[in-house]
């Protein structure tokens, strides 16, 4: 992880509304980097000693692969959402997708907390 950073690249080690585990840390660990002058978005996971680097012309579209690994670890290593089970393969809420960040999750607490009241 170290040698990544170092490289320019960022570690996400969470992923979603709620931050839910992205991969399986030490073994699996997920990193992007942007570059979007040159119009390129790159994803890398490191699982067990190999890497496989992709690179994707929109932000959306490396999103969406990140999307896709996190729910093929958290179906696999159950260290994601504990309703994964209730949503057929390939279609995850959209609570569940998207970068996490404390202000996406206390913004979607705040709505909830509203259309409730």
């Amino acid at each position: 992880m170290e040698e990544a950073q170092e490289a320019k690249w960022q570690i996400l080690s969470a992923w979603g509304r709620n931050g839910w585990d992205l991969g399986s840390w030490p073994c699996v660990v997920v990193a992007i980097k942007d570059d979007g002058r040159a119009g390129v978005w790159s994803l890398a996971v490191h699982t067990e000693g190999d890497v496989e680097t992709q690179h994707y012309s929109t932000e959306e579209e490396r999103d969406a692969a990140i999307d896709r690994t996190a729910e093929w670890y958290w179906r696999r290593n159950a260290n994601g959402p504990l309703d994964i089970a209730e949503h057929p393969e390939g279609h995850l809420p959209s609570q569940y997708r998207g970068r996490y960040s404390s202000e996406r999750a206390d913004a979607e607490r705040r709505a909830a907390q509203v259309v409730r009241a």
